[in-house]
């Protein structure tokens, strides 16, 4: 399993590292060992909602199955 993913009773953890601003929402693959995430959205509270959204997809999940666990101020 990959070093980014840690199972977790009520799901999975993915530990992310976040790169706002890109030009289009996508997965760059792994930086060290967290999963790289580029997404459109600015900086500041929009973007973790926007990494929710976008993670939701990604995962087939409902928006709200997927949710910040720790690091809403950080990369």
């Amino acid at each position: 399993m990959l070093e980014c993913l840690k199972l977790h009773p009520p799901g999975t953890v993915v530990s992310l590292s976040a790169q706002p601003r890109a030009s289009r929402n996508q997965i760059v693959g792994l930086h060290g060992a967290q999963l790289k995430l580029k997404l459109t959205s600015p900086v500041d509270g929009a973007a973790n909602k926007c990494y929710c959204d976008s993670l939701a997809k990604i995962f087939n999940l409902a928006k709200s199955e997927a949710r910040l666990v720790a690091g809403d101020r950080a990369r």
